[in-house]
């Protein structure tokens, strides 16, 4: 889901569980396109949150760049190369 609110020029208000999800988290918090928050939050703190992201205006501009240099970009192609690419290394085994 962070990918495609990115590409639709939204920043992202992550609370994430698994490690999988806060490693997500730290990429983005490190470039500055959105925010993390405990899991456990309540609505308050969440509220706060999704109020700080819209009023910073330095983040609106930071994924409306990404937004934009990765316009068209199409998941299912990425998808299919690393699906040939790792064909290719089963063939070459």
């Amino acid at each position: 889901m962070v990918a495609p609110a990115l590409l639709a020029n939204r920043p992202v208000l992550m609370l994430p569980n698994p490690v999988e999800q806060m490693m997500t988290l730290q990429r983005v918090a490190r470039q500055g396109l959105g925010l993390g928050l405990p899991a456990d939050t309540g609505q308050d703190a969440a509220q706060a949150g999704r109020r700080r992201l819209l009023d910073d205006r330095g983040c609106r501009l930071r994924v409306a760049n990404f937004a934009r240099a990765y316009q068209g970009f199409a998941p299912a192609v990425a998808t299919d190369a690393i699906v040939e690419d790792c064909l290719a290394l089963l063939d070459r085994g």
